[in-house]
């Protein structure tokens, strides 16, 4: 159970329950699960503006999908808005490129990038 300090449900640990409800990978729950796909490793964090420099190593991307973010203190999933290339922006990347993607939140270099696939 996700509860704050007080016994109180926070606003931000339903959705983080919700989210983890509707992507959950690590059990047979029955639920909408959907599939995670590695797709690159984060090179680089950069904190304004918020910015994950990472390598794409397998399959492709495109702005619209949902990728996870995978680390030792890191863990969440975000929708891809815009990304570049080479400061261009691109619709979609592909095995070895190098794309420039806006995160929510802070990641490490070596965290894992994975792709949200729906069932």
């Amino acid at each position: 159970m996700y509860l704050s300090k007080n016994g109180i449900f926070t606003d931000a640990l339903l959705i983080h329950s919700f989210v983890e409800a509707l992507i959950c990978t690590h059990h047979n729950c029955g639920g909408l699960i959907m599939s995670e796909k590695k797709i690159g490793e984060v090179m680089k964090f950069f904190s304004k503006p918020s910015v994950a420099a990472v390598k794409i190593t397998e399959g492709e991307l495109a702005v619209g999908d949902s990728i996870k973010f995978s680390g030792h203190t890191t863990d969440f999933t975000d929708v891809i808005e815009s990304m570049e290339v080479d400061n261009k922006s691109v619709p979609k990347a592909v095995a070895g490129d190098f794309i420039g993607v806006k995160v929510s939140d802070r990641v490490r270099p070596g965290d894992e990038v994975f792709k949200v696939i729906p069932d």
